[in-house]
């Protein structure tokens, strides 16, 4: 869904900027949409890694459970 709607937004920004009959609020290089996008990337950049961490985290949890519940069924 996030990726639906931020695409649709990039979209929407570059075709209300390049159809627009005057007053092109970003113009072709469209240096603000870069900037937004990059701004984007610098705060869910983080945020990703942390969520890969915890899962990392979380599967090493339940692989030690699984080792030792296979080693109290092997004796």
């Amino acid at each position: 869904m996030y990726l639906i709607t931020s695409g649709s937004a990039v979209i929407t920004w570059i075709i209300l900027n390049v159809t627009a009959w005057k007053n092109h609020w970003d113009p072709y290089p469209f240096i603000l949409l870069n900037l937004m996008l990059s701004f984007q990337a610098a705060y869910t950049g983080p945020i990703v890694m942390m969520s890969q961490n915890r899962a990392g985290d979380i599967h090493r949890k339940r692989a030690q459970q699984d080792l030792d519940c296979d080693l109290q069924a092997f004796l």
